[in-house]
């Protein structure tokens, strides 16, 4: 749906006709049905974030097609919500409202990431609300308080845990854009930003090795962005062959002096 909207936006013209007759028509028709599937998915996507929500990705390009079932459950499940009228079900049908803004990008023509974890942030407020006072309930009534309670705590901790690992990651720009490339290495925007942290790190060899691989990455256009990353790296070379060059004559003038002056003594 994203390659769609990106390839073919020129062609999907609001009337239905963009360039006449029966199989322009037919073209728009797919495009709506694919990005429609596009959004369904993306809401299986990030209920399924919100149960489980590893590995954690700060660039999420594409999900697995089989999202779409996922968001097809998600669909019943807010119709039985609305039905059931509680304060749990309320509690969810609010976490669905707050993600629903989110499902347009999911088209990947709006944002620079067609999925992100940070889009249902809010949701997962009520859900986890919602899904602690459905617990509780249950755990109270069938008489497991107490191993509800030990389970609870025993996934803060381990949530706990997981939280301090992720911010290591995102304590510098070169850890978070290693990490995201290895999850996500596909994804030709993201090497871009990858060969600025290793350029700022001084890491030039390593930036050209980025530039290499995403020039074998297809895209839609063409990514300015990391052919002038690759001309900064060739002016800092020289920049840093001039440095070179001039410290060595430095040195070579003050050995140069040193031996004149202890002949002369």
């Amino acid at each position: 749906a994203a390659q769609c909207g990106q390839r073919n936006s020129h062609r999907c013209h609001p009337s239905g006709q963009p360039g006449g007759g029966r199989n322009g028509t037919d073209h728009v028709h797919r495009c709506r049905l694919l990005q429609g599937g596009a959004k369904v998915g993306a809401a299986g996507f990030y209920v399924r974030k919100f149960l489980f929500p590893f590995p954690l990705n700060l660039a999420i390009r594409e999900i697995d097609p089989m999202y779409n079932a996922a968001g097809v459950v998600v669909f019943f499940l807010c119709l039985y919500a609305i039905r059931r009228r509680s304060m749990n079900t309320a509690l969810f049908l609010a976490g669905v409202c707050l993600f629903l803004p989110a499902l347009p990008l999911s088209l990947g023509t709006v944002t620079w990431t067609a999925y992100a974890e940070r889009y249902m942030y809010m949701s997962t407020a009520f859900w986890a609300l919602s899904l602690s006072l459905l617990v509780g309930r249950v755990a109270i009534e069938r008489g497991y308080g107490r191993t509800a309670t030990v389970c609870v705590a025993a996934l803060l901790m381990i949530m706990g845990v997981c939280t301090f690992q992720r911010s290591l990651v995102w304590r510098t720009n070169l850890s978070l854009m290693c990490d995201t490339v290895k999850k996500s290495p596909g994804f030709k925007l993201i090497r871009v930003d990858y060969m600025t942290a290793l350029m700022g790190r001084g890491d030039l060899e390593g930036a050209k090795v980025q530039y290499r691989i995403a020039n074998t990455i297809p895209s839609v256009g063409y990514l300015e962005s990391l052919d002038i990353n690759m001309a900064a790296i060739h002016v800092m070379e020289i920049g840093r062959d001039k440095s070179e060059l001039q410290s060595n004559l430095n040195r070579g003038f003050r050995i140069s002096v040193e031996k004149k002056e202890g002949g002369g003594g």
